[in-house]
């Protein structure tokens, strides 16, 4: 499940305690093949968000389905990038780097990015309005499971009932 996803990334973190869910769709789930790669992913986002935050606050992490995808935003309050900052960092996660210098610097993005690339997954930054800034991580209908209308549908139905089978007996002996 999803919630259970978020909570595996919040596991690893540092400042764990600093991570607060907001809305989770609790009926999606990750599909099996990317569970550890996307925990890893947004692992190193939550991370982040702690770590470029003032210790007062808290990190607010999401997630949503919005038509055939998942949407996780992690929200922090720290100071905020500048626009240069965004469109740089921006530009590292939509296609990732060779490891050079600069990207052990940004080790933690350099890893997203690689994740992200391997399963279409697009993460994006952008600056909160009440100050911080916003991670906005789309996950594409290749690596979650939605639940289908038809599913929701049939949930329900309630199930017929079923009729008795005729069962032999084997004679009583004394």
């Amino acid at each position: 499940a999803l919630i259970d996803v978020l909570r595996a990334a919040q596991s690893e973190v540092e400042h764990y305690t600093r991570i607060e869910f907001g809305t989770v769709d609790t009926d999606i789930s990750v599909a099996a093949h990317a569970v550890n790669d996307v925990v890893r992913l947004v692992a190193e986002l939550l991370d982040n968000a702690t770590r470029f935050s003032p210790p007062t606050t808290v990190v607010v992490a999401d997630g949503r389905r919005i038509r055939d995808y998942v949407l996780i935003q992690i929200e922090d309050r720290g100071l905020g990038l500048t626009d240069e900052q965004l469109d740089s960092l921006n530009r590292r996660l939509a296609a990732p780097p060779t490891v050079d210098v600069a990207a052990f610097r940004l080790m933690g993005l350099a890893v997203v990015s690689r994740l992200a690339s391997r399963y279409g997954i697009r993460v994006e930054l952008r600056r909160n309005v009440e100050g911080g800034t916003v991670a906005q991580v789309t996950l594409p209908n290749s690596t979650v499971v939605l639940p289908s209308l038809r599913g929701r549908d049939q949930a329900l139905t309630p199930p017929r009932p079923r009729q008795p089978m005729a069962v032999e007996r084997a004679p009583h002996t004394p």
